[in-house]
């Protein structure tokens, strides 16, 4: 294949074989696909097996590029069809896949051939983020869609590893990887590909109907090409593979306008508006530019609604010795009884001196939020309370300094962190302190909580999306201590996205039944549920390791840890995670 002159590549989407066309006639450099199942867009028309292979050989005669997702995280019976998907994807030259998963690592060294990217939905949102994706050998991340230029810039100074950039397309109200809201409201995960668009119907605060306050602008940085690439990226990604044909050849056509130099800024945003905007929704350059207070509107619902795909046949395709005994092992199960009540708490720094003055669990308190004073002064209050340090579940290049801080503290003073996302990771395992993956990280499949314990974990946590029989199958096949979350009001959405001020006071509403706070943290707003899920009357496996109380956002913590359990939601535990 012709190598691209150009520095930049310009990257489309491709929902079906005639959106390849159109990205390929209006002069995109690579294409970006998935086939029916296991990727992140699993609305879309998607490609059979047969048609990825003739996307592959049409791109490679013109010398272009194909991109695989596989970018959802896998429940345990998935893991045999992820590692065929892999060597069909050797077997027709693909030339980069997407992950999010775990257990694609684990699976990674048995395809050397395979470029590996770090999908979007890996929440890789600082130099930190990028260093860790380097360090387990991706060869690309995929930057989030929130980040201002300065940070593209630190991101994709990062040497050895290449940076990609959402330029164009729909935005989700949540950082990447961190929406559980389509999850909670009927078991269709966003992190799984089937996210039915919650946030973009209407709402009621107080009671009252408020429009659509969490409905995106769309993003165009048609006119920030040349910023970009002087910031060094790599990449300009299109989103849209639920659109049509003609979206995509018009909007290839002016991002390749825009690349080339063949237009004015000015005119090409104004074209932007005319032949890329979806109907009812404003574009927007303003996350690029540190801006977040005009990034929301009324729209009407115009969710795209597309067949969803079948699952992907990929039974015939014979996996390589080495991925075959790496499942078999994962598959293998290890049941013991160890049959475990609530025997740790989640807190954040406000409430945990209060709380562990009347109560001190078995297993000790996971804090969130700790600067390193509060730690110090923590440790120093509560010798014998086993004290863990939890990392944010999404930061950016400003709150590293404190991080830092955080960890040396932690480091001094014998402290376990908790890890919620990769840059987590790397700044955790450079300082050499004790760690364990928290819900940022949590675990769908035994070969991804095997890789994690691999990468210096010595516990991990189970998805909180997960529904029993997964659950089930998890437990009775993972190696490495394992606990599960019996009660929260969890984060189901976490933004950098500021929705006007009165919204934040009080309780959001859907006509779902779901019902939100906003809480400030780590330099975002979570939109917890006001309502808990609460496993505690429910029969857990016995491999359970900890059964954690999460009393983030509580009314009353104490009174919490201490009620019996009650007749909440169940989250996915008693229907199907799809």
């Amino acid at each position: 294949m012709e190598s691209n002159p150009d520095p930049i590549e310009l990257l489309a989407p491709a929902g079906n074989l005639a959106c390849l066309e159109a990205a390929l006639e209006a002069g995109a450099d690579a294409v970006y696909l998935g086939l029916t199942g296991l990727n992140a867009r699993r609305h879309a028309r998607n490609f059979s097996e047969g048609e990825l292979a003739h996307a592959c050989e049409l791109m490679h005669a013109h010398g272009k590029r194909v991109h695989l997702t596989l970018n959802i995280d896998l429940c345990q019976d998935e893991l045999a069809r992820a590692a065929r998907v892999l060597e069909l994807a050797s077997q027709l030259e693909v030339d980069a896949i997407l992950v999010r998963d775990p257990a694609l690592l684990a699976l990674r060294e048995h395809f050397p051939e395979l470029p590996f990217h770090m999908s979007t939905q890996g929440c890789v949102a600082s130099a930190a983020d990028v260093e860790a994706a380097r360090k387990l050998g991706f060869r690309r991340v995929v930057l989030g869609r929130e980040l201002t230029l300065e940070e593209i810039a630190a991101a994709s100074s990062v040497p050895g590893i290449e940076t990609e950039v959402f330029v164009h397309g729909a935005m989700c109200f949540a950082v990447s990887g961190r929406c559980l809201l389509s999850s909670w409201v009927g078991g269709r995960s966003g992190n799984r590909g089937l996210c039915t668009g919650p946030c973009r119907v209407g709402w009621l605060h107080n009671g009252r109907p408020v429009g659509t306050p969490f409905s995106m602008h769309d993003l165009s940085l048609v006119a920030c090409v040349n910023e970009l690439r002087a910031a060094g990226v790599r990449s300009m990604k299109i989103e849209g593979r639920m659109k049509n044909p003609s979206w995509v050849r018009n909007v290839v056509a002016l991002f390749r306008k825009a690349i080339d130099g063949r237009e004015s800024p000015e005119k090409l945003w104004q074209e932007a508006k005319r032949r890329g905007a979806t109907p009812g929704r404003a574009l927007t350059d303003a996350y690029l530019a540190g801006q977040r207070t005009v990034l929301t509107e009324n729209v009407v619902d115009d969710s795209e609604e597309e067949p969803s795909g079948t699952t992907v046949e990929t039974a015939d395709i014979r996996i390589r010795e080495g991925a075959a005994n790496l499942l078999r092992e994962a598959d293998a199960s290890t049941r013991a009884p160890n049959r475990m009540e609530p025997d740790c708490v989640r807190l954040d720094a406000q409430q945990a001196r209060d709380f562990l003055e009347e109560a001190q669990p078995k297993d000790g308190a996971i804090v969130e939020g700790l600067d390193a004073a509060h730690l110090r002064a923590l440790c120093s209050a509560f010798p014998r309370v086993r004290m863990v340090a939890a990392l944010p579940a999404v930061f950016y290049d400003d709150s590293v300094p404190g991080l830092e801080a955080l960890l040396a503290a932690a480091a001094g003073h014998g402290v376990t962190v908790e890890v919620n996302t990769w840059g987590g990771w790397f700044l955790a395992q450079r300082v050499g302190v004790r760690m364990i993956a928290g819900p940022g990280l949590g675990v769908l499949n035994a070969l991804a909580a095997r890789q994690l314990h691999e990468l210096g974990m010595e516990e991990v946590t189970a998805s909180v999306e997960s529904d029993a029989l997964n659950l089930e199958a998890l437990m009775s096949r993972i190696s490495v201590p394992c606990s599960v979350v019996v009660f929260a009001r969890p984060a189901l959405m976490v933004t950098r996205a500021d929705i006007p001020a009165r919204f934040t006071e009080g309780e959001m509403r859907d006509r779902m039944g779901a019902k939100l706070r906003a809480r400030r943290a780590a330099g975002v707003w979570e939109w917890r549920s006001s309502q808990p899920f609460d496993l505690r009357a429910m029969s857990l496996p016995p491999e359970t390791a900890h059964a954690v109380v999460d009393l983030i956002h509580s009314p009353d913590a104490l009174l919490e840890w201490k009620s019996s359990p009650t007749q909440s939601s169940h989250f996915n535990m008693d229907r199907v995670l799809s």
